[in-house]
């Protein structure tokens, strides 16, 4: 368990720096009116992402086995 928190910190870590750097890019490459629209399609980009995907890892897991889930996601 103690590795999975470990694991998890990391992920955190590793993850933490892309917010900011989409704060970045979004106030580069966008003007002041688009911005909010550029900001909310990052952000809800990765809760579309687990509708997508949720029901097709748990067709795989059914299917084939939990560990193929993670060379389909990888």
């Amino acid at each position: 368990i103690v590795a999975l928190f470990t694991l998890r910190f990391l992920v955190g870590l590793a993850e933490a720096p892309s917010f900011p750097g989409n704060s970045r890019i979004v106030a580069a490459w966008f003007p002041a009116q688009e911005r909010g629209t550029a900001v909310s399609i990052f952000n809800s980009a990765q809760y579309f992402a687990t509708v997508i995907f949720a029901p097709i890892m748990g067709w795989l897991t059914h299917e084939v086995g939990w560990s193929h889930v993670f060379f389909f996601m990888g």
